[in-house]
C-alpha cells in the first residue's frame, strides 16, 4: 500500500536542491504536495512590498517550471497559512507537513501553533533547518553562552 501525501510546506527556501524539508518528505514514499502559501495578514508591518513580490512571483514561476519536469505542480494559496495547511491536508489526505524553520518575528509562534493544531489532527509535523548555515541558538561563545556583544575583529 502506497504511503500518504506529505506536503512540503515551501517559504522562503524555493529550491529542490539540498533541501532537507523536501527529501524527508520525498522519502516518506508517497506523493509530495508542494504548497506555498501567500499570508498577507501574519507579517503585519512587515508585509511584502513591489518588489519582493515581483521576486517571490518570478521565484515562484521558476519553482514550478522546475516541478512540472518532474511531473509535480506548485500549489499555490492566498490566505490564512494555518488554515490553508490544514485544508490541503484535509483535501490530498495528507498525513504529514514538511517545512524549513522560519526566523521572522512571527514564525516561532505560528510554527507552534501549526504542531498544535495539526499533531491534534492526526497531521505529522516535522521542523526542519535548512535557510541558515548553522541555527542561531547553536552559535556560541568559549565559556558556552550566546553572544550577546559583537566587536571588531
Amino acid at each position: 500500500m502506497p504511503s500518504a501525501p506529505a506536503i512540503i510546506w515551501l517559504r522562503n527556501d524555493l529550491r529542490l536542491h539540498d533541501h532537507p524539508a523536501l527529501t524527508a518528505a520525498a522519502a516518506m514514499g508517497g506523493p509530495v504536495v508542494p504548497l506555498y502559501v501567500l499570508d498577507d495578514d501574519l507579517p503585519g508591518r512587515w508585509r511584502m512590498g513591489g518588489a519582493s513580490r515581483w521576486w517571490l512571483h518570478n521565484s515562484l514561476r521558476e519553482l514550478d517550471l522546475s516541478l512540472q519536469t518532474r511531473g509535480s505542480r506548485l500549489v499555490l494559496r492566498h490566505g490564512a497559512t494555518i488554515d490553508i495547511l490544514e485544508a490541503v491536508a484535509r483535501q490530498t489526505g495528507a498525513r504529514a507537513i514538511y517545512w524549513s524553520r522560519g526566523y521572522e518575528p512571527w514564525a516561532s509562534k505560528l510554527e507552534s501553533a501549526i504542531h498544535r493544531r495539526l499533531e491534534g489532527a492526526g497531521v505529522r509535523c516535522r521542523r526542519f533547518s535548512g535557510q541558515l548555515l548553522f541555527e542561531p541558538e547553536d552559535i556560541r561563545t568559549a565559556a558556552g553562552d550566546p553572544y550577546k556583544v559583537y566587536t571588531p575583529i
